[in-house]
């Protein structure tokens, strides 16, 4: 994963001059560091994300959770 803090803002319109993202602009920042960071992301099933128990982690488990986060209250 590479993150790039800059005060330069940068907008690309997804065209192969102007890529979607990750190239900076065409000159390059001014002022700026990028970061790299290595990491192997978790492939299996996380046990307490399936809410609804059907081996499968999708949008109804975030319904669930969304719900259950709404009507927890203070």
């Amino acid at each position: 994963m590479r993150i790039t803090l800059s005060k330069q803002k940068w907008i690309g319109s997804g065209s192969a001059a102007a890529p979607a993202g990750g190239s900076g602009p065409v000159g390059g920042y001014n002022i700026g560091e990028t970061e790299d960071y290595y990491f192997i992301p978790k492939t299996g099933l996380n046990p307490s994300a399936d809410l609804d128990l059907n081996w499968v982690v999708n949008f109804f488990d975030f319904a669930i959770m969304a719900d259950q986060w709404l009507t927890s209250g203070p």
